[in-house]
């Protein structure tokens, strides 16, 4: 009987372990580490694009459904919002999208590329995965990066 009740739990802990990562997993996607879950949004967001010359774009108080920093980049691009130009790639990697250019300042010219902080704090994760709040304010720096 001991050895058969020792099969079933071997048996049960090899099948619930991967399907606790599975929902971790999945989880992981619906709601983000900062609370937000993406969906049915409206809230007000601020936004800095500084281009590291002296000109900036600045949008205050934007009324929003956009869920992650990227959607507010590409909502705020709308010509009667921001108006402006921008492009990206996809990393498998990182399963992440990188910004490389905000209107007509594309990464690596001048060893400057784009990084973004939210409410002054710089997250370690990609524009498409940070999920803002209510009241957030983003800022797009153009700079020689530190690392």
């Amino acid at each position: 009987m001991t050895g058969e009740r020792g099969r079933m739990l071997t048996y049960l802990l090899v099948g619930l372990i991967p399907l606790m990562f599975l929902v971790g997993f999945i989880s992981a996607d619906i709601i983000s580490p900062e609370g937000g879950t993406g969906d049915d949004l409206n809230i007000t967001l601020s936004m800095v694009i500084d281009f590291d010359d002296g000109t900036n774009i600045t949008l205050a108080n934007i009324s929003s459904n956009s869920s992650t920093v990227f959607d507010f980049l590409a909502y705020c691009a709308a010509p009667s919002i921001g108006n402006y130009t921008y492009s990206f790639s996809y990393w498998p990697s990182f399963d992440s999208i990188l910004v490389e250019e905000i209107a007509g300042y594309e990464s690596g010219t001048g060893g400057k590329y784009w990084e973004y902080k939210v409410n002054d704090e710089l997250p370690m994760v990609g524009a498409d995965k940070y999920y803002l709040e209510d009241g957030d304010m983003v800022e797009w720096n153009f700079l020689v990066p530190v690392w």
